[in-house]
């Protein structure tokens, strides 16, 4: 049985395809995750945690700012 030349070829390329792309993927770092852009779960976690913590301070700081007004307004009117 003969192998035919193009085949063969056409083997060897698939395969040296195949081993170079294997190799790029051992070489870069991490899961590839962070290349296309996605975020784990855990990271989104975090994140959304972070956002809720930093909207409750403002909500807090603002209604300092309004109860401050507020009691300025009534002493300036009891004046």
């Amino acid at each position: 049985m003969a192998v035919d030349g193009f085949a063969l070829v056409m083997v060897g390329g698939v395969g040296a395809i195949l081993l170079v792309l294997w190799l790029i993927g051992r070489a870069t770092p991490g899961d590839g995750t962070e290349t296309v852009g996605l975020r784990s779960a855990r990271e989104i976690e975090e994140r959304r945690t972070s956002l809720e913590i930093e909207d409750d301070e403002q909500v807090r700081e603002a209604l300092a700012n309004l109860r401050a007004r507020r009691a300025a307004r009534e002493a300036e009117e009891e004046a």
